[in-house]
């Protein structure tokens, strides 16, 4: 991937990060697709942006300030196809981690989400004291 796209697929996932921590669920949203797929850190498959603006207003109603706070990384961002991105990125929240996976796609002269996929990652385990 040459640098230019680098840095306009940097660019989308700043303002992704932006407007999740500052709960601007409109400018979130605006970099989704309409058929976006949404699997949360508990499995659940929304599909659609309707289905995920549900969602998101259910978590602002709630009070998860640390989920909006998460420190966000990226990881690697590869482009296995022209116009297609998937990049991986690791979130740090208080109590607890995960890694996110966005495959984004070129429409026009933008990039937008057209699915993410969160996944709890859990701390190592002594497998000396569980004994295996």
């Amino acid at each position: 991937m040459d640098e230019r796209r680098a840095a306009d697929i940097s660019a989308v996932m700043a303002r992704l990060r932006t407007t999740w921590q500052e709960r601007d669920t409109t400018g979130y949203l605006a970099l989704l697709t309409d058929d976006v797929d949404v699997v949360n850190r508990g499995g659940r498959r929304l599909t659609g942006k309707t289905a995920f603006e549900r969602q998101l207003e259910w978590l602002l109603d709630r009070g998860f300030p640390e989920i909006f706070a998460a420190e966000h990384t990226v990881e690697s961002i590869r482009e296995p196809s022209p116009g297609v991105v998937l990049v991986h990125e690791s979130r740090v929240e208080p109590n607890r981690r995960s890694m996110a996976t966005y495959l984004l796609v070129e429409h026009a002269d933008r990039w937008l989400v057209e699915s993410i996929s969160i996944v709890p990652v859990e701390p190592p385990r002594d497998l000396a004291a569980a004994g295996q």
